[in-house]
């Protein structure tokens, strides 16, 4: 199970217009690649009373949902989650991460040429030096090569990028991590990952990228949760309300993702019934809503048409 996890912001306001409102931790897990379930959706404000601050918000979260794992699966998150009170608590609780890097935070990279330094340069650097992660993307070669297809505006695209990694550390940590860089073909910044995973060989290097490339489809889940389920457009004034209807939004996610693991048959014949569009979406749950609302309304229609005819009997 990989454990996906994105502060974002909802529109909520009081007043009709679009304002910053409050703010969701979302936690996701990944049982296959088209069905991201929602373990975790907590909303919080920074202007609460009891709220401690975004950080520990997404901390406490994390901690968790590992808690009722046992420490099982990867933490995938994207950037904004390498700051470093995130990455030494997930490194002292030994939780398996992989962290997409900013580009400005500083790491501690292992250069075997400085011998030559006096005693009192050894003393206060040594070997270790610091190096802002951008500067060291830049510097990493990446000699191996990674093909894989993917689909991209309804489009199957064969993508091949270079990849590469280099083994460092956090300033004040011991613990030995590495930095995965990959560059694709057109486009100037590389991609650079940090993860605590064994990283010592292509294979390696190739499953934390697929890590990554799996986050994105929990993506799909949090536009799903927004657009269909209309989490987004929820209007009420009161905070215990927006709990409640945080909570109803997400069991009707869980509701469907449980169709599509347990029942099988029963979702696939949905779909049909929904008679969906020739090009079908990458996302199962567009196609399952589409005809379970389908369902719901042939049985209300058939039922208000019996009752109209009399033909309905009553219990």
């Amino acid at each position: 199970m990989n454990l996906f996890c994105l502060p974002r912001k909802c529109p909520w306001g009081r007043t009709g217009q679009l304002v910053n409102g409050y703010w969701l931790v979302e936690i996701y897990a990944s049982v296959n690649h088209k069905n991201p379930i929602p373990i975790h959706l907590q909303p919080f404000s920074r202007e609460h009373p009891t709220c401690m601050g975004r950080n520990p918000v997404v901390i406490d979260a994390v901690r968790k949902v590992f808690e009722q794992t046992d420490n099982r699966g990867v933490l995938v998150i994207d950037r904004g989650g390498d700051a470093k009170v995130f990455l030494e608590d997930w490194m002292d609780h030994q939780y398996r991460f992989v962290v997409r890097l900013r580009g400005d935070r500083d790491l501690f990279k292992f250069y075997a040429g400085f011998e030559a330094m006096t005693e009192l340069e050894a003393c206060v650097s040594g070997r270790w030096i610091r190096v802002e992660a951008r500067r060291l993307a830049e510097q990493t070669p990446t000699p191996h090569r990674w093909s894989r297809v993917v689909k991209h505006r309804g489009k199957i695209v064969f993508r091949t990028s270079q990849v590469g990694w280099v083994k460092v550390r956090l300033p004040g940590r011991d613990e030995e991590l590495t930095m995965l860089v990959s560059r694709l073909p057109g486009h100037d910044a590389p991609l650079m990952l940090l993860t605590n995973l064994p990283v010592e060989n292509l294979r390696d290097a190739q499953r934390v990228l697929r890590y990554y490339v799996r986050r994105w489809e929990c993506e799909e889940g949090i536009r799903f949760l927004k657009s269909q389920v209309n989490l987004e457009k929820i209007r009420t004034f009161n905070w215990s309300a927006i709990c409640r209807l945080v909570l109803l939004a997400v069991l009707v996610m869980m509701y469907l993702c449980w169709i599509v693991e347990d029942a099988p048959m029963l979702c696939d014949r949905l779909i049909r019934f929904g008679q969906p569009l020739p090009n079908e979406p990458d996302f199962l749950l567009y196609r399952l809503l589409t005809g379970l609302t389908a369902a719901i309304n042939a049985c209300f229609y058939l039922r208000r048409d019996l009752l109209r005819r009399g033909l309905w009997k009553k219990p």
